[in-house]
């Protein structure tokens, strides 16, 4: 599946995440929830892809989710601009 994802990623010309969320109002602050927003650019990009992609990013590959999965909601959802 790996392959099949770096395959896909060669039709996305660019990828902007944008991140927002809500912290704790008192020190430490912890994060409680957060929301990434997926922008991703290209020509004929498929939401399949892009959908594969991003599980893949948040599930196996990204460090700072794990830490933060157990402690805070996190949401994504992506849109794709055509180039």
């Amino acid at each position: 599946e790996d392959s099949t994802v770096t395959a896909d990623l060669r039709v996305f010309a660019g990828i902007d995440v944008r991140v927002t969320g809500v912290q704790e109002p008192d020190p430490p602050w912890t994060w409680v929830e957060i929301r990434l927003e997926y922008v991703v650019t290209g020509k004929d990009v498929s939401e399949k892809a892009v959908e594969r992609a991003i599980r893949l990013s948040e599930t196996k590959y990204c460090s700072v989710g794990a830490t933060l999965s157990g402690r805070a909601s996190i949401n994504s959802s992506f849109r794709i601009v055509e180039e």
